[in-house]
C-alpha cells in the first residue's frame, strides 16, 4: 500500500515531483518582459554608440581632407624663398601727364631679427599676436571665439589672425585669392598653411618674414624703411615712443597715417603729447578730446605691452607724454594733396600690395593744367589777404553732370608752414601738408541755397516774401538767438530770390525754420553732404544756415555740383581708369547714362 501511493504519488507530480502542468494552460501564460528603464538605457546606449562611430568616421575624413588639402599647398610655401616683389605704379592726369610714381624698390631694406629693436618686437606681438611664440601657427582659442561671437551677433566678426597667417596671406597667396568674395576658401587656406609653416620654419624666421615685408603706409615696406621713412633712424634705435607708433599702423597703414595728423614748428612735424586718466588701461577708456587716430592706436599698443608685462604704466604714460618728432618728408611731385587722396582711394580697393607693387597704371580725373591754374590762383589771393589775418585757401573744380574732379588744392603751399604771431596764441597759421579740401571747415553763407530750396520744397517758392527785420528765437536753454546781417540794417519785406541775391541773414534763418532743420540736414545729404553735418538739429540749431555747421570743400562742391547737374547727384569722381601691368583693364569709369 505504501509502494502503491509512492507511484500514485510520482505520475501525479512528474519526475521531479512537481505538478504536471497541463499543455493548454502552459501555451496561455504571458512571457517575462524588461523593465522599461533597462530597454531605454539600451536604446540609447544603441543610439551614441552609432553616433561615435559616425564621429570616428568623420574625423578620420577629415583629417585625410587635411592631409591631403595641406600636401596639395605645401609647395607654395617655397613662394616665401622666389616670388618678385616691386613693380612700381605711375598716376597720370587725363591728359597723360606724369602725376607721381610709386617707388617702392626704394624704400625696402632688409634686416635680420637681430637687427630690430626689442621694443619694436614687443610691440608688435602685443597688439598683433599675444601668443605667437606658443601658438602652431594659428589660434584655436581665437577662432572658436570669433566664430560664436559672429554666429551671436548675426554678422561676420574679424580678427583671429595670428601673425604666421598674416604672412600667408600677405606673401603666398595671390591677389585673387585675397578678394573679399573668397573670403571663406582663403581663410581655410590660411589656417592650413600657417601651422605647416610653423613646422618648417622657426618662430624668429617668420617674425623676421613679417616684419620686413609688412605695409607701414607712406611707401615703407618693412620695419626698416618705417624706421627711416618716418624717424629717420635705424630699426635698431627706434625708442619706445617711436616702437609702439610704428607697431600699430599695419592694421590700417591708410588710416592711422600719422603724416596726416602732424603739427608742425620750427623743428619740423611732430605729433603732440597725450596725457591719460587714471583709467586709461581700460580698453574701454575714452582719451582726451582731439587726441589723433594714430595716438588713439598707440594708445592700444602701449595698454597691451603693459598687460602683457613688456612695459611698466610709467613707462606707457611718458610715451605718450612725449611730442614724437618726425622725419622730414619729402613730396617731389605734381598736385600732392590730389594724389594722396587717390592713393588712399587705390589702398582702400586694391590694398599695398597692389598699389605699390602691381605695375598700375592710373589715370585719373585731374586736368593738370587747370590745377596749376587753381594753385597759383590761391596763391596770388591769399597774398593780397594776408595782411587781413588769411594765410590759406583751398579749391575744388568739378565737372557737371559726371562729378570728375579737375582740380583739387589744398594748401597754397604743400611744403609751406607758417606758425601765428597772434600775441597769447599757439600753433600754425599755415600748414600746407594739410589737404583743407578733405577737412571740414564752417562754410559761412555757402549753404543758403540749400536752405531755401528745402524751404521751398516744403511750400515756399521764390516769389514767397520773408520780413527782414530785427527777429529774437528761442534756443531752448533760456538764451535766445538773434541774427544780424552782415551790414548791420535791415530791409523789411523780401522775397526769397532777392533775400538769396543779396546773401541776407535773418530771411535764411526764417526759411530755415519753416523748412526745419532735420529736414534741412536731410537734404543736404541728398545732394552731397554725405560726412558732415552728423551731430543732429540741436547741436547746430538756426545758426546751420549761416556756416554755425561744418563741411569739407570737397562735399560743399559736391553739394554745388548738384545744382549744377539739374538737381541729379553725382558723387565725386577721381579715377577714370586702371590698368595692371600686363595692360588689363582693372577698372573704368563711364559716366551715368542720362
Amino acid at each position: 500500500m505504501i509502494r502503491s501511493r509512492r507511484l500514485s504519488s510520482y505520475h501525479r507530480n512528474g519526475r521531479n515531483g512537481r505538478r504536471h502542468i497541463p499543455p493548454r494552460l502552459v501555451r496561455g501564460r504571458p512571457t517575462p518582459r524588461l523593465p522599461l528603464g533597462r530597454w531605454l538605457m539600451n536604446a540609447l546606449l544603441a543610439v551614441f554608440g552609432l553616433i561615435a562611430v559616425v564621429l570616428i568616421a568623420l574625423t578620420g575624413f577629415a583629417y585625410n581632407a587635411y592631409i591631403q588639402v595641406a600636401e596639395s599647398l605645401r609647395p607654395r610655401l617655397a613662394l616665401l624663398d622666389n616670388r618678385a616683389l616691386f613693380e612700381n605704379s605711375r598716376m597720370f592726369d587725363r591728359n597723360g601727364e606724369l602725376l607721381y610714381e610709386f617707388f617702392d624698390t626704394g624704400k625696402r631694406t632688409k634686416v635680420s631679427i637681430d637687427e630690430i629693436s626689442p621694443l619694436l618686437i614687443q610691440a608688435t606681438i602685443a597688439i598683433e599676436d599675444k601668443t605667437f611664440y606658443t601658438n602652431p601657427g594659428i589660434d584655436l582659442a581665437g577662432i572658436i571665439r570669433t566664430l560664436v561671437d559672429s554666429l551671436r551677433l548675426g554678422e561676420e566678426v574679424g580678427g583671429a589672425s595670428t601673425i604666421t597667417q598674416q604672412v600667408i596671406k600677405n606673401s603666398v597667396l595671390t591677389p585673387e585669392e585675397r578678394l573679399p568674395e573668397r573670403r571663406y576658401e582663403r581663410k581655410l587656406k590660411e589656417i592650413i598653411l600657417a601651422q605647416e609653416l610653423d613646422r618648417i620654419y622657426t618662430k624668429d624666421q617668420i617674425l623676421e618674414l613679417y616684419l620686413n615685408e609688412n605695409f607701414y603706409g607712406n611707401l615703407a615696406y618693412g620695419i626698416q624703411a618705417a624706421s627711416e621713412v618716418y624717424f629717420g633712424v635705424s630699426a635698431a634705435e627706434l625708442d619706445l615712443n617711436q616702437a609702439s607708433l610704428l607697431a600699430g599702423l599695419p592694421q590700417l597703414p591708410s588710416v592711422y597715417n600719422p603724416i596726416n595728423y602732424l603739427e608742425r614748428d620750427e623743428q619740423g612735424g611732430y605729433l603732440p603729447p597725450v596725457f591719460v586718466d587714471d583709467d586709461w588701461l581700460d580698453p574701454n577708456a575714452r582719451l582726451p578730446s582731439g587726441t589723433p587716430l594714430p595716438r588713439i592706436r598707440q594708445a592700444a599698443v602701449l595698454r597691451r605691452m603693459v598687460e602683457d608685462g613688456y612695459i611698466t604704466e610709467t613707462q606707457a604714460r611718458r610715451a605718450l607724454a612725449t611730442p614724437l618728432r618726425f622725419a622730414p618728408q619729402e613730396a617731389p611731385l605734381n598736385a600732392p594733396h590730389f594724389v594722396f587722396y587717390v592713393r588712399d582711394l587705390l589702398l582702400q580697393r586694391y590694398g599695398p600690395q597692389i598699389v605699390y607693387g602691381g605695375g598700375l597704371r592710373i589715370t585719373t580725373t585731374l586736368d593738370l593744367q587747370l590745377q596749376r591754374m587753381a594753385q597759383a590762383t590761391a596763391f596770388e589771393r591769399i597774398a593780397e589777404l594776408e595782411s587781413r589775418n588769411i594765410h590759406n585757401a583751398a579749391v575744388v573744380i568739378m565737372q557737371p553732370n559726371t562729378g570728375q574732379i579737375l582740380a583739387m588744392v589744398g594748401s597754397i603751399d604743400y611744403n609751406a608752414v607758417k606758425p601765428t604771431k597772434t600775441p597769447g596764441e599757439s600753433g600754425n597759421v599755415l600748414d600746407g601738408q594739410v589737404n583743407v579740401a578733405t577737412r571740414e571747415r564752417q562754410p559761412g553763407s555757402a549753404l543758403k541755397p540749400f536752405t531755401y530750396l528745402a524751404a521751398m520744397e516744403q511750400g515756399m517758392t521764390p516769389e514767397t516774401v520773408l520780413w527782414d527785420v530785427p527777429t529774437e528765437f528761442p534756443t531752448g536753454t533760456g538764451d535766445w538767438y538773434a541774427p544780424q546781417n552782415y551790414n548791420g540794417q535791415w530791409n523789411g519785406p523780401v522775397r526769397i530770390r532777392t533775400a538769396l541775391a543779396n546773401s541776407l541773414n535773418m530771411p535764411a534763418v526764417k526759411a530755415l525754420k519753416f523748412a526745419g532743420i532735420d529736414y534741412t540736414i536731410r537734404l543736404l545729404e541728398r545732394v552731397g553732404i554725405r560726412t558732415g553735418l552728423k551731430r543732429g538739429a540741436g547741436f547746430y540749431g538756426l545758426s546751420l544756415t549761416l556756416g554755425g555747421g561744418e563741411v569739407s570743400p570737397l562735399e560743399l562742391t559736391t553739394a554745388y555740383n548738384t545744382l549744377a547737374s539739374g538737381g541729379r547727384y553725382f558723387p565725386p569722381v577721381a579715377i577714370l581708369e586702371i590698368t595692371d601691368s600686363q595692360g588689363r583693364t582693372l577698372e573704368r569709369f563711364s559716366p551715368p547714362a542720362g
